[in-house]
């Protein structure tokens, strides 16, 4: 029988408590590192072109395979801490670079290719359909306006969801590149479908319970983040060990 999700937030919060301030250091750098890369697509000119949206989308493409590899390094961080193996680092932030990389760029490629199919209606819509509106428009927030922006977030919004419901099935994928290294991106991936049969609603279930603490870290302007997600992603990977002891000892 699997932990239920309290005692799984507790055994978390038990292994996290001798690595907090590691785990904070940890999330900072990833957090740096993510921003800059984020940063190279805000500071891009943009346009209605279609060129210029194949060059938006091989840049953001870029992007995900480097956060791709940055979130294994995640995986073998918490791993380590969630499980005591061996000790937690600030290097294991760049686990991937030196351990197979090649496994992660797979299926960071994957994912990034799924969440540009989940949001191409959007990118369709906003590029082909809707007018471009000037900032005087936009602040002026006439009805014309708020139709088509409505519209055009709700296209977006279905599209995340779709998103968010398919990464339940690869929850798991990181901490098995990590965790087994044998297996190869695609075996990884159907066996965290496999892995995942019958749990996806407790892991949103797990993902839900942080939801208060998520809002009370709004408060302090995103700083609780750097306390609260090392909390969450210990919580991941120990979800993740309850997971694959109970089912790949069935």
């Amino acid at each position: 029988m699997y932990s239920k999700i309290k005692e799984i937030k507790a055994y978390a919060r038990e292994q996290l408590l001798s690595h907090m301030w590691t785990a904070v250091f940890f999330t900072f750098m990833y957090i740096m590192l993510t921003n800059l890369c984020t940063c190279c697509l805000m500071v891009y000119p943009g346009g209605g072109s279609v060129m210029e949206l194949l060059i938006y989308e091989f840049t953001t493409l870029l992007i995900d395979l480097f956060a791709g590899l940055l979130q294994m390094g995640v995986a073998y961080f918490y791993l380590n801490v969630s499980t005591g193996k061996s000790r937690a680092s600030l290097y294991d932030l760049f686990y991937a670079f030196t351990h197979n990389p090649d496994k992660a760029l797979k299926v960071s490629l994957m994912l990034s290719l799924t969440h540009m199919v989940c949001t191409l209606p959007y990118v369709i819509y906003t590029l082909f359909f809707m007018p471009v509106f000037t900032m005087e428009e936009l602040m002026n927030a006439k009805p014309e306006v708020l139709q088509y922006m409505g519209i055009a977030y709700l296209i977006l919004g279905v599209g995340e969801l779709i998103y968010f419901l398919i990464c339940l099935y690869f929850e798991p994928v990181y901490f098995m590149l990590v965790d087994m290294p044998s297996l190869t991106a695609a075996k990884a991936m159907k066996m965290s479908i496999w892995l995942m049969k019958g749990s996806k609603v407790r892991l949103l279930g797990l993902n839900l319970s942080f939801l208060p603490l998520q809002f009370i870290s709004l408060l302090t302007f995103g700083i609780g983040n750097l306390w609260l997600i090392p909390y969450m992603n210990t919580a991941s990977a120990c979800f993740y060990t309850d997971l694959s002891a109970k089912r790949l000892n069935h």
